[in-house]
């Protein structure tokens, strides 16, 4: 087991990697499409709800949803993220890791586009625990990883969590509120092909 130097070092090194390329992810990820995840996961909301977007980046999933007539709360633990996502949505971005995050249940749902799969699986049910509490009864979680096993380090430095399906539902079998209504996996991110699979769920917290 890493030592929390190790850890924290960890973290440190992913959110300096966006921090550094902040502008080149920027331009990379805010002309992805993502419409076919979209539609599977605002289907279930209200019209006019309120969204966390968990993980922001650049704000391209912002953008849109705001465009649908959605009211977004987000975060991200890069601040140049969420200088340039401030910036290009004119949504406050709160400049904070998962760790770090808190919320009554005031969310209609939650959006955790490939962000989670840099939160250490040692302190994934936490986090989980947060963003779950943050949901109305009702309220729909969306979140995607890497297809694939365990945890490993890019080249680059940042830190991934990969999953499979098994692992991936057993991550809410704690929670028994939460029913998990979808698992699929898609390849790229959105319509973008050739950069591995990715495996995403939909879940939803059940009324109490």
């Amino acid at each position: 087991m890493s030592s929390p130097l190790a850890q924290l070092a960890e973290v440190d090194r992913t959110i300096a990697y966006y921090d550094a390329q902040a502008e080149t992810y920027a331009q990379d990820t805010l002309q992805v499409d993502m419409a076919p995840i979209y539609q599977r996961f605002l289907k279930r909301l209200p019209e006019g709800g309120v969204i966390l977007d968990a993980g922001c980046g650049a704000g391209r999933d912002i953008l849109e949803f705001v465009r649908r007539g959605y009211a977004v709360d987000a975060f991200d633990a890069s601040l140049e993220l969420c200088r340039i996502g401030s910036l290009k949505t004119g949504v406050p971005i709160q400049h904070l890791t998962f760790q770090e995050f808190s919320s009554e249940a005031k969310y209609d749902g939650v959006w955790a586009c490939a962000s989670l799969l840099h939160v250490p699986m040692r302190e994934m049910s936490q986090v989980l625990a947060s963003l779950i509490h943050s949901l109305k009864p009702g309220g729909v979680f969306y979140a995607s990883f890497k297809h694939g096993e365990g945890e490993r380090h890019e080249t680059d430095g940042r830190f991934f969590l990969d999953m499979t399906e098994s692992r991936l539902r057993s991550l809410f079998e704690p929670f028994s509120s939460v029913t998990i209504n979808d698992v699929w996996i898609s390849g790229g991110e959105g319509s973008r092909a050739g950069r591995g699979d990715w495996i995403n769920v939909i879940a939803t917290k059940e009324n109490m």
